[in-house]
């Protein structure tokens, strides 16, 4: 297992190793996960991503030869510019979002870039990046899909409780 100690805004933390094991249907009302292992442990970080994510990652790695995927298309435009995304590494939860640093080689203008974790996960899945994460990032995120999950079942068993009074957003 690669743990790699960093310094961070709130002291130092062990970055570790996680790679993707599978993607979990949503519970009716919620978003699917995306799942990662530590490479050598039994920790489990599960990325909240769109139901469109979760198809793509689905479709990228079934094992076919050449999967459909849109991000074909970015990945080919960076090989031609000479950028490679390396990592991806989970490194916040702020309410109901996971964020992730991108680590990227091969431009002096580009070596990382902050996004909101959804917006990300099939594109580094698709470039193969390397995954890693803090242990507060997997408690935090493991209590983040509990409450997202209650509130999906409460949704489920009090509807009428959630409809918005406005007739074009229901």
């Amino acid at each position: 297992m690669k743990n790699i100690s960093v310094k961070s805004k709130s002291g130092s933390s062990k970055w570790i190793e996680i790679e993707p094991i599978g993607v979990c249907p949503p519970v009716e009302h919620s978003r699917p996960l995306v799942l990662f292992r530590e490479v050598e442990g039994e920790r489990i970080l599960p990325v909240l991503v769109s139901h469109l994510d979760a198809g793509i990652t689905l479709l990228q790695h079934q094992g076919e030869v050449a999967s459909p995927s849109p991000h074909t298309f970015v990945k080919q435009l960076m090989d031609q510019l000479n950028l490679e995304l390396t990592t991806c590494s989970f490194d916040e939860v702020v309410g109901n979002h996971q964020f992730a640093t991108l680590g990227f080689k091969g431009s002096r203008k580009v070596k990382t870039m902050k996004a909101q974790a959804d917006h990300v996960v099939s594109l580094c899945l698709h470039a193969q990046s390397t995954f890693f994460t803090t242990e507060e990032v997997i408690r935090k995120s493991k209590s983040l899909e509990q409450d997202m999950t209650e509130v999906a079942l409460s949704i489920k068993m009090k509807p009428q409780e959630f409809i918005n009074p406005h007739p074009y957003l229901n």
